[in-house]
């Protein structure tokens, strides 16, 4: 019900949405944060349990994008999208947060296979939080712009090794 009203912005791209999509982000991260007391623990696990799906991706070749550049249900071939992490992740099927890009929007990312099999939960959002932390830099290799079934518009990654966490070092280079 409370969707709604929504519904006849089905599918837009108008900043306002933008901001009902980051609050409704908000909500669930203070929800899963209940959850997430119990699993802190989790974040002393292995740093590497992602598991590696596709092939090396040649980083120096790729040529930054930005969000108003990617085209609706394509894969930007050849460049990357650099942002910062301006939420903390949520977790259900997959992980959910958002990027602020270099020209100050924030893009939604949803993010697949970036943990390990099984986990879920308190403790799967606890790990992605550690991997995930806000205020860190992202890259996306080739991102793939689309509509989501809630109506909104962001990149969706399936392999994890599309997408790289950097210091603010690594981004001057």
């Amino acid at each position: 019900a409370e969707f709604k009203p929504l519904l006849v912005h089905f599918g837009t791209k108008e900043p306002w949405l933008i901001e009902h999509m980051l609050t409704e982000h908000s909500r669930q991260v203070e929800e899963d944060e209940e959850e997430l007391a119990s699993f802190v623990e989790a974040l002393a696990m292995d740093e590497q349990v992602r598991p590696q799906v596709g092939g090396p991706i040649a980083w120096e070749t790729l040529r930054p994008v930005n969000s108003s550049e990617l085209l609706d249900f394509q894969t930007a071939r050849g460049r990357v999208l650099v942002g910062e992490l301006i939420t903390q992740p949520s977790c259900r099927v997959q992980l959910v947060t958002f990027i602020m890009d270099s020209q100050a929007r924030a893009v939604k990312l949803s993010l697949y296979n970036q943990l390990p099999l099984g986990v879920n939960g308190a403790k799967a959002n606890a790990i992605a939080r550690n991997y995930f932390p806000v205020g860190a830099h992202v890259l996306i290799a080739e991102p793939f712009f689309r509509l989501f079934q809630d109506g909104s518009w962001g990149v969706r990654v399936d392999d994890p090794s599309q997408i790289r966490i950097i210091d603010s070092q690594e981004l001057e280079r």
